[in-house]
């Protein structure tokens, strides 16, 4: 059984993340940037490998490609500045790769001045302003453990900043004796958007905690246990999340400011003291299908407790409505996204093998004899394509490439494709193969648009994770569309479903996403640009749940942040600076707004269920 299957049947399961994956995940040697044992790191858990990682991160991070770490333990003693910006971290799985840091080391004793074992520092903020910074542009840190070892009361386990796409994917985090101030620490400003995603955090004196009003950030699978004084930190930070599983005595969720917004669904909250509650409330919050044990209640909200273990649904505002409806979320049906599998290497096909196919700087002839020579996974390898002044290897694809026969997953390595002269066409068209599902990973696109896709999708179901600035077409025959942790924009011209989880949207002049047909599920959506965000036809029905609408400048009077022409929608957000309407609806010829109203908005519309 491949390694993601298993852990995606695991995160399905009683508990969020796997202990240790059941096989290393290897990468190929022209598809990576470093691998950290060229700098002379041993993993042998008796070395310290501090200095063989940063020099690692220095010579590799920044340059949008994959640094490895292969399976092994690091040993360190001092914080590892193992994060720059255009970085794709890759460990080989969970409980393989392994970080720790020495037990009683010197620098991880006091609690009043806690360091992180690895993470974001001060001196990696490219703007020179360090504490305001929001430069930390698609970070990725994949398929690794995190140990803060033994008698570290003063560690953090992992500092984290991100920014438009990035984010931590199937990560454990834990202490060794269960000492230390943090697992997952999120305070540096201003996190988001990202996905945390398949993450664990063993100890500690909190689990994660984030804060900061801008921008946002989305969590799926997340597995708390054995925390001091609580599970989850919210400080005024716009935050969306599934599947939570705590298992503490302490309060599971705590959301401190009145300024930040949680929505949460499908948590287990369970192993509570009976004198305090699962859920601390004093600002936003949305609640769905939560369950709780031990606890004295569910929720205590500005003071006031709400008996009993469990909550259906809640919501801490007023519904907002421009015709009568249902006062609640549209509750539209709910899928993970498929776990991407890893070949074994010799299943794994170069584009650059195909080089000698490139015609007037089109690589899309070269592509698609990657694609049909039968393996399973076709990958970019570095410095291949035109070196461009200011945008760095850029692969240029003039010709339409046919996703078809036997490969399943199409592995980026930070690649950047450019389809501008396409006029008419799709840079790549998704047909029918043998594999049902094919997935797209650690890409950037440019140049996609309405009229010339990045990807068409008309066939099969389609992953497509780790990407920047795709914009995705819909046609006839198409499967399912998952989009995991992307910036980017689409037109769903026909039926589909469509889950999409931590979705950047940015740009002016026409809506981001216009939906005709498709039903459309968001955990988790941050834009910017003064666009309409999503323009929602008679036939779509759109849910968002949580955001940050964030135009940055722009007449913001000259268009409506969302527009819901006759079909159904509803969405829970925040705003920055929006747009003068928050909510245009057009229903039975009747046109009627909401005006923006301040940091929270929400809206929700169903035309087929009764009131």
């Amino acid at each position: 059984m491949p390694l993601r299957l298993i852990l995606a049947l695991i995160l399905l399961g009683p508990v969020a993340t796997a202990e240790e994956s059941a096989s290393e995940i290897l990468w190929p040697a022209d598809g990576m940037a470093i691998n950290v044992k060229d700098c002379g790191a041993k993993g042998d858990g008796v070395t310290d490998d501090t200095d063989a990682l940063n020099q690692a991160m220095d010579q590799g991070g920044g340059k949008m490609r994959v640094v490895y770490i292969p399976a092994g333990t690091y040993l360190v003693s001092r914080p590892v500045d193992l994060v720059r910006a255009w970085t794709y971290i890759q460990g080989a799985g969970v409980g393989r790769t392994i970080i720790k840091l020495k037990d009683h080391a010197p620098l991880y004793q006091d609690k009043n001045k806690p360091l992180p074992l690895i993470g974001w520092s001060d001196k990696n903020d490219p703007t020179g302003k360090a504490k305001v910074s929001n430069m930390a542009f698609d970070i990725q840190v994949n398929d690794l453990t995190v140990d803060s070892g033994t008698g570290n009361p003063g560690a953090i386990g992992f500092r984290y900043i991100c920014h438009n796409t990035g984010g931590l994917k199937n990560v454990a985090i834990r202490s060794g004796d269960g000492a230390g101030v943090v697992g997952l620490d999120m305070r540096y400003p201003n996190p988001g958007p990202c996905l945390i995603k398949g993450v664990s955090v063993s100890g500690f004196d909190y689990g994660i905690w984030i804060q900061h009003n801008l921008y946002h950030t989305t969590f799926e699978n997340i597995r708390l246990e054995d925390q001091r004084i609580a599970g989850f930190r919210n400080v005024g930070h716009p935050v969306s999340m599934r599947k939570l599983i705590s298992r503490n005595k302490v309060p599971a969720v705590l959301n401190e400011a009145s300024g930040g917004q949680i929505v949460l669904l499908d948590a287990d909250l369970s192993g509570g003291a009976a004198d305090t509650v699962a859920i601390k409330n004093v600002g936003s919050m949305y609640l769905r299908n939560i369950k709780t044990a031990g606890y004295q209640a569910v929720l205590e909200h500005k003071g006031a407790v709400t008996p009993g273990a469990a909550l259906t649904e809640w919501m801490s505002e007023e519904w907002q409505t421009l015709s009568p409806s249902p006062k609640k979320s549209l509750h539209l049906a709910i899928k993970d996204t498929p776990e991407l599998p890893y070949d074994p290497l010799d299943q794994w096909e170069s584009v650059g093998k195909h080089a000698d196919k490139v015609v007037n700087d089109d690589w899309g002839p070269a592509i698609q004899a990657a694609i049909d020579a039968g393996k399973r996974t076709v990958y970019f390898p570095a410095n291949i394509g035109k070196q461009v002044k200011g945008e760095g290897q850029v692969i240029f694809v003039r010709s339409t490439v046919l996703v078809r026969g036997a490969v399943r997953v199409i592995q980026g390595c930070g690649a950047q494709i450019n389809g501008e002269g396409l006029e008419g066409k799709p840079a790549f068209r998704i047909e029918k193969g043998t594999p049902d599902t094919v997935f797209f990973e650690k890409f950037t696109w440019k140049g996609g648009n309405k009229s010339r896709p990045s990807i068409e999708h008309a066939a099969r179901t389609l992953v497509i994770q780790q990407c920047r600035w795709q914009y995705v077409a819909n046609a006839a025959g198409c499967g399912d569309l998952f989009i995991d942790c992307c910036g980017g924009s689409g037109w769903f011209e026909v039926p589909q479903k469509v889950y999409l989880r931590a979705l950047n949207m940015e740009s002016g002049g026409e809506a981001k996403l216009v939906n005709k047909a498709a039903d459309i599920w968001v955990l988790g959506l941050k834009t910017e640009g003064d666009a309409t965000n999503i323009h929602n036809l008679a036939g779509g029905r759109v849910e968002v749940l949580g955001g940050a609408i964030y135009p940055a400048g722009g007449k913001l009077d000259r268009v409506p942040a969302f527009i819901n022409e006759g079909g159904a929608m509803s969405v829970i957000s925040t705003g920055f600076y929006p747009n003068k309407v928050a909510f245009k609806e057009v229903m039975n010829g009747q046109e009627k707004t909401l005006p923006d109203k301040g940091r929270f908005m929400n809206y929700t519309c169903d035309p087929r269920a009764k009131p």
